[in-house]
């Protein structure tokens, strides 16, 4: 009997080898005899590298780069040498622009210069393959941070350069692309996010994602309105902007600003799961266990969990979800991809009594399944 254990993290709360290793556990004291395999995962956002470098191997480095707090300091990257024997620079952009690393600064002061940064000091030491998460950033610049950093001149109508935060966007008068494009012409530029927004509109990324952030209510519609008119800038006449595609609004428009110098966006969990060879993995398994700290109709939409069952379900595995929480209205759409969603709280619980007590929930959670699947 073979079980694999292939969650995302508990965001906020646990990584996902925490998750895993809590599932296991639970796992172990029902069946003893399984052969368990601990496939820790994650989809762009918090926990990329390290589920990366847990799945593929590669090493790690320490670069430094400006964070969106605005220091300079190291920040990890990995390096995956892939089948022809060349390495992909992994970059995990929650570790320079992440919100958990500026909640101090307001929405308008942030920035993702650093990200820009990094990606050059990158290509400045001979890298050309790049898979870049977008997810759990604090940012929402547009992505007009991350061109600067690449070397964009970003100049108002005098010609000085912009130091750009969302607070100056409007600003800016005119865009000079030149040396980014230069700089990224030779470079593979793989975008891991799991949010398939454009850049602006109702759907797009400060009205989905700004209010998390901390843009407030009366915000958006101005700060909106700004990110489209620096777009606007950036494509000229283009009659099939780039602005609207899916993705594009990752990470508060770093997403796009990666596709306007040639990145293109893949589903995270999808391609970790190509990186960790899951088909292979996966073929002849018993069962499969995924989760995440919240399920909801988004989980649908290209988060990892969703995008494990699927692959599970090519090879006639069923994956059972087991989560922090599920969204009540989600369970129907999320029964037709689960054999089950099941949350870890057996009662109501505070946040804090979940933090402090989840691991341990996960385990026990866990092991009720073995024996619900099993009939022990």
């Amino acid at each position: 009997m073979r079980i694999i254990l292939a969650p995302d993290s508990y965001k906020g709360s646990f990584s996902s080898p925490e998750v895993a290793a809590a599932m296991a556990r639970g796992l172990h004291r029902v069946l003893p005899a399984a052969e368990l395999i601990e496939l820790p995962l994650a989809d762009g956002g918090e926990g990329t590298l390290e589920a990366v470098l847990m799945a593929c191997g590669g090493r790690r480095l320490a670069i430094e780069a400006m964070t969106v707090a605005g220091q300079r300091c190291p920040v990890d990257i990995g390096l995956v040498r892939e089948a022809d024997g060349v390495e992909r620079v992994v970059i995990e952009s929650a570790l320079l622009i992440g919100l958990h690393l500026a909640p101090h600064l307001a929405v308008s002061e942030r920035s993702t210069v650093g990200l820009g940064d990094l990606i050059a000091a990158c290509v400045a030491r001979g890298w050309r393959r790049f898979a870049i998460g977008l997810g759990g950033s604090g940012t929402n610049d547009g992505g007009a941070g991350l061109l600067q950093g690449l070397g964009a001149r970003l100049l108002d109508r005098a010609g000085a350069e912009v130091l750009v935060q969302p607070a100056r966007l409007n600003q800016i008068a005119s865009v000079d692309l030149a040396r980014a494009r230069t700089c990224l012409a030779e470079v593979d530029m793989q975008i891991l996010c799991d949010v398939i927004n454009p850049l602006c509109g109702p759907n797009g990324a400060t009205a989905t994602f700004g209010p998390q952030k901390g843009v407030q209510a009366a915000e958006v519609a101005p700060l909106d309105a700004a990110i489209a008119r620096f777009a606007a800038l950036c494509e000229g006449d283009d009659p099939a902007p780039l602005a609207q595609t899916p993705g594009a609004g990752a990470a508060g428009g770093a997403g796009y600003a990666l596709q306007l110098l040639g990145g293109y966006c893949t589903p995270g969990g999808k391609a970790l799961l190509q990186l960790a060879d899951f088909d292979a993995l996966v073929a002849g398994a018993d069962w499969v266990l995924s989760g995440e700290g919240r399920s909801d109709r988004q989980t649908l939409q290209g988060k990892l969990p969703a995008a494990v069952a699927e692959a599970a379900a090519r090879h006639g595995v069923a994956t059972t979800l087991l989560s922090g929480g599920i969204e009540r209205a989600a369970r129907e759409p999320l029964g037709e991809i689960f054999q089950g969603a099941f949350s870890i709280a057996d009662g109501p619980l505070s946040l804090e009594e979940m933090q402090r007590d989840g691991l341990g929930l996960i385990e026990e959670a866990a092991a009720e399944l073995a024996r619900l699947r099993y009939r022990i």
